[in-house]
């Protein structure tokens, strides 16, 4: 005879996993990918974008922001050597919260070199992030040294 507790805990663990999934970054071919965010930016940096109703793909958290202007739905992948197939830009907004100086984006990936990228402004940086092969790649932002915050991103 089954007992109703019993199958209620084994229906509680199929749930779990997919409700922890719901909260853990995407993993494309190998890649833990940031997790790509389409809810409004959050309150204080979203600033200078006309229509709340429709935010930008973004990446990042409260304090640090990678707006993702080149992505085309929900699909993060940046296309090397700073241009998508289509032949737009890979543009990408960063905003951080309380910050001055230029902001510096340290770029790595397995099995190779890396890059460095520096972007003048003060709290917002809007840059073409051109990164040199394909990969996955680790981009870490700093201002003025301080590290602010860091997104992966799978490169094709």
């Amino acid at each position: 005879m089954r007992s109703p507790l019993g199958a209620l805990i084994v229906l509680a663990g199929l749930a779990l996993p997919a409700a922890c999934a719901a909260q853990t970054p995407s993993v494309k071919d190998d890649c833990p990918v940031s997790e790509v965010r389409k809810n409004a930016l959050p309150e204080g940096l979203g600033g200078g974008f006309s229509d709340p109703s429709r935010p930008p793909l973004w990446m990042g958290d409260d304090d640090f922001v990678a707006v993702l202007f080149y992505a085309q739905s929900d699909d993060p992948t940046i296309s090397p050597g700073g241009t998508t197939p289509s032949g737009a830009n890979t543009k990408i907004l960063w905003i951080v919260r309380d910050s001055t100086g230029p902001l510096t984006i340290n770029g790595s990936a397995p099995g190779g070199a890396g890059f460095t990228q520096q972007v003048e402004g003060g709290g917002s940086y809007p840059s073409i992030v051109d990164v040199p092969r394909g990969g996955c790649w680790t981009l870490d932002a700093s201002v003025s040294g301080e590290r602010v915050g860091s997104i992966v991103l799978p490169a094709k």
